[in-house]
């Protein structure tokens, strides 16, 4: 969406248009859900999360600033969601994959982009489950960092405004969390 279209959209948003809001939905639903899944490990509390984003968004659009672009500010909302949802549980670490159900793997399997080859499907499968796996390991901060830069191919700039701290430390975390990932990958290829 370019920022032409983006500020047209804002406007019609902040004026109660619903289509206006149905467009920003179906634009964001998926990166939203996907990346609450991806920091919380979890089906049901990503689409928990999803929904309040969404809500949040909706109430809050009059108040939106336009210091940022509106991918970033759901994002923000997102991880701020996602980061609540870990205080009230008291949990330090994200839930482990193995909690997660049938349901959440074939509702994935969309995105890896299952051929006819039920075997190629499996495998495709079982490496999204090694790579999900491998990323909930990463320390809170550098999985965040990772996510954003690796998944949702954000920029640096946009991962700083997302997270409220300098590029710099974007770009520490994120060096520190590669060097984990493969590190981890190394130890399952073993």
């Amino acid at each position: 969406m370019d920022i032409k279209d983006e500020s047209i959209l804002i406007e019609k948003l902040k004026d109660g248009d619903h289509s206006a809001f149905h467009r920003l939905f179906e634009e964001y639903k998926k990166m939203v859900f996907h990346y609450a899944h991806d920091l919380t490990g979890n089906f049901q509390e990503a689409e928990d999360i999803s929904q309040e984003v969404f809500v949040r968004v909706y109430n809050g659009i009059k108040g939106f600033r336009h210091e940022s672009s509106l991918k970033t500010w759901v994002m923000k909302i997102t991880l701020n969601l996602c980061r609540n949802y870990h205080r009230r549980r008291k949990i330090f670490s994200f839930l482990s994959l193995s909690q997660e159900s049938q349901e959440d793997e074939d509702e994935y399997s969309f995105e890896i982009g299952v051929q006819d080859d039920p075997a190629e499907g499996i495998y495709q499968r079982q490496k999204l489950r090694i790579l999900r796996k491998t990323i909930m390991k990463l320390p809170r901060k550098q999985r965040e960092v990772f996510v954003m830069k690796h998944l949702k191919e954000m920029k640096i700039k946009e991962i700083a405004e997302v997270l409220g701290c300098p590029e710099g430390t974007v770009k520490a975390n994120l060096f520190k969390a590669i060097k984990n990932f493969q590190t981890l990958m190394k130890e399952i290829e073993q």
